[in-house]
């Protein structure tokens, strides 16, 4: 059995009179002690994801429809109550937007200790400040910081601390939302290479949601990339950046920037499509280099690989795919494509 089983998990939001659909039949597994990427451009619901898993959608937000099981306990119909005492004890989250998340009038050790005892009313206060200065010099930080208030720390500092407080409880499941972002590219290194070494240690497992392609590649043991609200590829790491299958995986890959490029950088065109203007076809069509009357059907979910998945109605091309995406001429096309849609 997953650690963490999410089947069929749909959430819209609320916008005036209108409601629109965030996350459409979202479904994956988390096993013990794997490390899961999320990736996709910004608004394609991969923070959305996170803050389902943990009930914590703004108020214009709703669970839909979907299962989330957790070591076999269903999460969508649990009482809060018994949701409190698994959210951070077992299951905890760093955010991107964790700059004010400090109380201003508490040291940095009582809000850490708190937490900590919190969740573990056997731990003594001494002993939970004493935790507290090992979570900070984890994180690179001074152990005599547990005495400054948040208002004596940069944002960054702010960030890791919350990052700490997060792992404090030896979760078994983190969910990691661009934990980094306030950090300089040296610190973001070494800090998450600090977070995975201890999720991996303990056995212990995470869902790293990022933009940056190059460090789910490098870090994670599998792969969800996910578009407009849906996944639209999934599998083992290796499998999706040697033998990724659908084209908004390639035109992701093929957008990262080398230092031995040479000509013009690819790019893919054009935005995703609002939430609002959803069809039951492929979302990516409009944008996608390679899409044909058929893609306005909707597409399947198809196994291209041992674990690996893809929504795309030919996966039989991929292989042609991957030697045509890394030519400008295909992206011309597209963007000639959008540009005929405006006028």
């Amino acid at each position: 059995m997953s650690l963490l089983e999410v089947r069929d998990l749909c959430v819209d939001f609320t916008i005036g009179d209108r409601s629109v659909k965030a996350l459409d039949s979202v479904s994956f597994t988390v096993d013990e002690g794997e490390i899961v990427g999320l990736v996709g451009e910004s608004g394609c619901g991969k923070s959305t994801i996170g803050r389902a898993l943990l009930r914590l959608l703004p108020n214009n937000g709703s669970l839909s429809s979907g299962s989330v099981v957790f070591r076999g306990e269903e999460l969508t119909t649990m009482g809060n109550k018994a949701f409190r005492k698994i959210r951070w004890k077992h299951l905890a989250a760093i955010f991107q937007d964790t700059m004010n998340v400090l109380d201003p009038v508490y040291k940095v050790g009582d809000a850490m200790s708190e937490a900590i005892r919190t969740h573990d009313s056997k731990i003594s206060r001494s002993d939970a400040w004493k935790r507290s200065r090992e979570l900070l010099t984890m994180v690179g930080i001074d152990q005599d910081r547990v005495r400054s208030y948040p208002h004596e720390l940069s944002g960054g500092m702010k960030q890791r601390i919350c990052t700490a407080m997060a792992m404090s409880l030896e979760p078994d499941l983190i969910i990691a939302d661009e934990p980094t972002t306030a950090l300089d590219v040296i610190v973001q290194d070494g800090i998450l290479r600090q977070i995975l070494a201890k999720q991996r240690e303990r056995g212990r497992s995470m869902v790293l949601i990022s933009h940056d392609v190059g460090i789910i590649g490098e870090m994670c043991d599998r792969v969800i990339v996910m578009y407009a609200g849906r996944i639209v590829e999934l599998g083992p790491v290796r499998s999706i950046f040697h033998e990724a299958a659908h084209p908004y995986t390639l035109g992701l890959k093929a957008a990262i920037p080398h230092l031995l490029s040479e000509g013009e950088l690819v790019s893919i065109p054009g935005s995703p499509p609002a939430l609002t203007k959803r069809t039951e076809g492929c979302d990516f069509a409009l944008r996608c280099p390679f899409a044909q009357e058929i893609c306005a059907t909707k597409p399947p979910w198809v196994e291209v690989g041992p674990g690996h998945f893809e929504l795309c109605h030919f996966p039989e091309k991929a292989r042609e795919f991957r030697e045509e995406i890394l030519s400008p001429d295909i992206w011309r096309s597209v963007r000639h494509r959008l540009e005929e849609t405006r006028t």
